[in-house]
């Protein structure tokens, strides 16, 4: 069987040509045959505009064909242990739209990939490059071919970082060798503020509504703190900021206070000067690199068990489900009634482990020379 591949109306087309085992039933033929053909075809070209497979051409976007096909090679995979020596094919032309990667990959030692690019994963392989990839986004679960080419392209690469357990476990239900974890964090705030000294609750993130910033303010709007001890610091903007303000506004809720975009270095004395850091999504959320943040400097958490979020903020933080105004409720109060001897312990156990968390960005460098020594 052969199957090509254009990447537009007017491009060349890609041609692939699949190769069968013998002794195979009809149905088994069958079931082979496009087997090859998705397996090279979510391999070879996961962008391209359309497909010809047997002289019948299909809108690999759009066709409910290709999508059912999908659909059944994904339960084959999820359901039985598929040898894959089994697939075989020879690659007759290939044509991608963009040849840099392909040169940028040929004059390299070593290839790093973020997120699954199937097309730097192959060329990597072909040309017998050492391949190492960071994933930062748990994995989706559908039907649609370049899901299934993404898990291609995480299991074949040399070595994998996953910034979060909880994205680690997405992609590896039994752990690989050669996978491992390791957050991806930008430079750590530096000093930290007296205790007594710190104010209030800290929320930093986009204006969006999986970010649990609607639950937040109706939670704060609940409790009514003391305004002057207990200000909930808004760091950040988005879509929702209108909505917030004039809800703000017209429920005449005191204490809390916009700060809009700030710097890095902004971003970490609001850090510092919080009491609480507040990290509340419902959005399955990858890592949360905010209660790391704030636990580098002593400031514990409130967190929703979302995603990869309890992880980063430590089994010290209080934590509330996600998308719940009575249960963050609760852990506001709580903050705000916790003795000062309780806080200050807290305040020092919820850097406990951070160290072993959060790992230096020299193990790259580390995993690099021994796969160069390697090939």
């Amino acid at each position: 069987i052969k199957a090509g591949f254009r990447y537009g109306d007017n491009a060349p087309m890609a041609i692939i040509e699949l190769a069968l085992p013998s002794g195979l039933s009809q149905s088994e033929e069958r079931q082979m045959k496009w087997l090859n053909f998705f397996l090279l075809a979510i391999l070879l070209a996961p962008t391209a505009a359309s497909a010809d497979i047997a002289g019948k051409t299909f809108n690999t976007g759009e066709s409910e064909e290709v999508d059912t096909v999908a659909n059944t090679l994904n339960i084959f995979f999820e359901n039985c242990d598929f040898d894959e020596s089994k697939i075989c094919g020879r690659v007759m032309e290939i044509v991608l739209p963009d040849g840099s990667i392909l040169e940028e990959i040929k004059n390299s030692d070593l290839v790093h990939l973020h997120n699954p690019m199937v097309e730097g994963v192959w060329w990597a392989k072909k040309e017998k490059k050492p391949c190492v990839m960071t994933i930062y986004n748990w994995r989706r679960r559908g039907f649609h071919p370049r899901l299934l080419s993404w898990r291609w392209a995480v299991k074949n690469t040399d070595r994998r970082w996953y910034i979060s357990e909880f994205v680690w476990n997405s992609w590896e239900k039994i752990r690989r060798k050669n996978s491992g974890r390791l957050p991806v964090v930008s430079q750590m705030p530096k000093g930290e503020v007296p205790t007594h000294r710190r104010k209030g609750f800290l929320f930093v993130g986009r204006f969006v509504p999986n970010k649990g910033i609607r639950v937040l303010i109706e939670a704060y709007h609940r409790i009514s703190p003391d305004p002057q001890l207990w200000p909930l610091i808004l760091v950040g903007d988005g879509p929702l900021r209108t909505e917030i303000q004039k809800s703000v506004l017209e429920k005449n809720i005191e204490g809390i206070q916009f700060t809009g975009f700030v710097s890095e270095e902004g971003r970490h004395r609001h850090t510092k000067e919080a009491k609480w850091m507040v990290t509340p999504p419902h959005t399955n959320e990858d890592l949360g690199l905010t209660p790391l943040e704030a636990r580098s400097v002593g400031v514990p958490c409130i967190a929703t068990l979302d995603g990869g979020v309890p992880e980063t903020a430590g089994k010290h933080a209080l934590f509330c489900q996600p998308g719940c105004v009575d249960s963050l409720e609760k852990c506001l109060k709580e903050a705000i009634q916790m003795s000062e001897a309780e806080y200050e312990q807290k305040s020092l156990l919820t850097k406990e482990e951070l160290h072993d968390y959060v790992r230096p960005l020299d193990q790259y460098a580390e995993n690099y020379l021994q796969l160069l020594g390697g090939y």
